[in-house]
C-alpha cells in the first residue's frame, strides 16, 4: 500500500472571500474596524450579534464579526 504524503500535495487557494472572528464586544469591535481602520459596514452594526465589513475596495475579503464568549486560554 502506497503512503500518501499530504505535505507534498499541491494546494491551491484562488481567493479568500471572508474571514470570521469571534468577538466579545461587538460595539467596540465594529467601531474599531469601521472608525479606526476605515472599513465599510455591509451588514449588522454595533447592537447585533453578527456584522460584516470590508475594506473600501470592493475586491477585498469580507470580515465577519460574530458575538460570542471568549475562548479559554491555554497557558503553557
Amino acid at each position: 500500500m502506497a503512503e500518501v504524503n499530504l505535505w507534498r500535495m499541491a494546494s491551491t487557494i484562488a481567493r479568500i472571500s471572508a474571514v470570521t472572528l469571534r468577538v466579545v464586544n461587538m460595539t467596540q469591535s465594529v467601531r474599531f474596524y469601521r472608525d479606526v481602520l476605515g472599513m465599510e459596514l455591509l451588514y449588522g452594526g454595533e447592537g447585533v450579534g453578527f456584522s460584516s465589513l470590508r475594506a473600501k475596495d470592493s475586491q477585498s475579503a469580507i470580515l465577519n464579526l460574530e458575538q460570542g464568549k471568549p475562548v479559554p486560554r491555554w497557558d503553557a
